[in-house]
């Protein structure tokens, strides 16, 4: 709840619910299976848990100068990770490559 300036409080329910991020953030080194849920610029996003997803860089992902992140995974597509970084001040998750 937050107080403004003319007396009234705003409720927020978000603000009610427990950040799922705090219960996920021992994962830091496990290896996760995950789907590619967002093809960016830098990176991907992997959906690690129900409302938990994960930044896995381009620089991550192969030793070549692949510059787009799209040449070598797709939207769904299944990965293995290693949780590298839980930061629950900037609520991120860095995710590592897992080599196999």
């Amino acid at each position: 709840m937050s107080e403004t300036r003319n007396g009234q409080v705003t409720i927020s329910l978000k603000a009610l619910l427990e950040d799922p991020l705090v219960r996920f953030a021992d994962q830091t080194g496990r290896i996760l299976n995950g789907a590619v849920t967002k093809i960016v610029p830098f990176g991907v996003f992997v959906r690690l848990a129900p409302g938990i997803e994960g930044l896995l860089h381009v620089s991550e992902m192969t030793d070549s100068s692949v510059v787009d992140p799209g040449q070598l995974v797709s939207e769904g597509d299944q990965i293995t990770v290693r949780v590298a970084e839980v930061d629950l001040q900037r609520h991120r998750v860095r995710l590592c490559a897992h080599d196999s």
